[in-house]
C-alpha cells in the first residue's frame, strides 16, 4: 500500500509545511502524542490498524487543511469512509485531551496587558490567541462579544473593528475605527488615531488569514455543529504552537 506519510516525510521543510499545513516540528509533536496513545491502546487489547500513526495524523490535518470529502480521502488511503471519519475524530480527541493543544482561555485575560478582538478570537499583544467564541449562524460580532462575557480589566486597552460599534458602553477603554460622514470629516488627529488602531488590529487580520489556510474554516461547514468548536480551538492551538518553533 502506498504510504502517504512516508512520502510526505521526505519533503523539504518548506514543502512539508505547504503540504501538511503545519511545521515539521509541530507535526512531530502531534505524532508523538498520538503514538503514545496507540501504545496504551494496544496494551489494553486494541487491534492493530492498517493505517500507521503518521497517516492517521496526516488524515486529520488533511481534512482540516484541504477539506476534502471523506469519500475522496477513503480512495486515497484505501480504507472505508467510516474509517476516515473515525480516524479524524479519534486524533482530534487525543490531541485536545493531551492538554498540549488548548488555548489559554478566558481566565488568562485577567493577566494580560492589551487585546485585539474580532469575531470569534481574542488575541494578546504578543500575537498569542487567548480564546475563541463560536457564534450562532449569522450572529453579529457585537452580540457575540456581549454573550461571551469576557472578564477584561477596565484599564487594559481593547482594539476592535467597526463591527463592535457601541462596545464602549460596556468596556470604556475600547477603541474602534473613527469613521467620517457627511456631518463629520476626519481631522488630522482622527486619521493619526485610525492608523494607530489599524496597526494594532492587523494582528487579528494576520491570524484570521492563517486560520483560513485551513479550508474547513474557509468554506461552507459540512459537518455537525457540535464538533466545530473543538476543531476551531485545535487549529488555533496549532497556530499558537507554531510560533514556538
Amino acid at each position: 500500500m502506498n504510504d502517504t506519510y512516508k512520502n510526505t516525510e521526505k519533503l523539504k521543510d518548506n514543502d512539508f509545511k505547504r503540504a501538511v499545513g503545519v511545521k515539521r516540528e509541530v507535526f512531530k509533536k502531534m505524532l508523538n502524542i498520538y503514538e503514545d496513545y496507540e501504545v496504551k491502546k494496544m496494551k489494553l487489547g486494541g487491534r492493530k490498524s492498517s493505517l500507521s500513526a503518521g497517516n492517521k495524523v496526516l488524515i486529520m490535518l488533511e481534512y482540516h487543511r484541504k477539506y476534502r470529502t471523506q469519500f475522496h480521502m477513503s480512495t486515497s488511503y484505501r480504507v472505508s469512509e467510516s474509517t476516515i471519519s473515525r480516524v479524524i475524530i479519534e486524533v482530534e480527541k487525543v490531541l485536545i485531551r493531551s492538554g498540549e493543544f488548548t488555548l489559554p482561555g478566558k481566565k488568562f485575560l485577567e493577566k494580560k496587558d492589551s487585546f485585539e478582538i474580532k469575531g470569534q478570537i481574542v488575541i494578546g499583544s504578543n500575537k498569542q490567541i487567548i480564546c475563541c467564541m463560536i457564534g450562532k449562524g449569522k450572529e453579529h460580532d457585537f452580540n457575540l462579544f456581549k454573550r461571551s462575557k469576557l472578564n477584561i480589566k477596565m484599564n487594559i486597552p481593547l482594539f476592535a473593528d467597526s463591527g463592535y460599534l457601541g462596545i464602549n458602553k460596556y468596556y470604556q477603554n475600547s477603541k474602534i475605527p473613527i469613521k467620517s460622514s457627511k456631518l463629520y470629516k476626519l481631522t488630522k488627529e482622527d486619521k493619526k488615531e485610525s492608523r494607530l488602531q489599524s496597526s494594532k488590529r492587523i494582528l487579528v487580520e494576520n491570524v484570521n488569514a492563517q486560520i483560513k489556510t485551513f479550508k474547513i474554516f474557509n468554506e461552507k461547514y459540512r459537518n455537525r455543529r457540535k464538533r466545530f468548536g473543538l476543531r476551531f480551538n485545535l487549529v488555533c492551538s496549532l497556530i499558537n504552537m507554531e510560533r514556538g518553533f
